[in-house]
């Protein structure tokens, strides 16, 4: 069953405008890839996704922020705020959650996963491919930025 997602166009978009996910999207188009999204609530402290579970959905952060943790340590090392793109790497690669993802205050985001994805794909081909060729774009930033930082940890 798919599920209406309401949200103001203007809060779409990421602060930082190298991650920023289809920048030039008209009105139409997040409709068209918010009409294949699932919402989901989560209240502070709520855990969205788990390091090393087998989940290859996208998720849209359209509310709130979220903590981003690595290993088993419990500290985030990083917090992601709305409106933020997140999972795009297993959605991509298929492979487990490299990270927990947290909720560091109450969120609004909205999942899309790989058969929403073919549904989106079938009905607008050309919006499904600019955003797998955005995701993709997106990783590969957010991949240099940790490369980046290995170097200068590294000396």
């Amino acid at each position: 069953m798919k599920h209406r997602f309401a949200v103001p166009i203007d809060d779409l978009r990421e602060g930082a405008e190298e991650v920023c996910l289809l920048p030039e999207a008209s009105a139409q188009d997040w409709a068209a890839i918010f009409r294949q999204a699932d919402p989901l609530r989560l209240d502070a402290g709520q855990t969205l996704v788990k390091a090393g579970q087998q989940d290859t959905a996208l998720y849209l952060l359209t509310e709130g922020d979220i903590s981003a943790i690595a290993g088993s340590s419990g500290v985030p090392f990083k917090t992601i705020e709305a409106p933020s793109v997140l999972g795009e790497i297993a959605f991509l690669d298929g492979a487990p959650r490299t990270v927990t993802l947290v909720a560091a205050t109450d969120c609004i985001v909205a999942r899309i996963d790989r058969a929403a994805y073919e549904d989106l794909a079938i009905e607008e081909p050309e919006l499904a491919r600019q955003l797998a060729l955005d995701l993709g774009r997106i990783a590969a930033v957010r991949l240099r930025l940790v490369s980046e930082r290995i170097v200068t940890l590294g000396g």
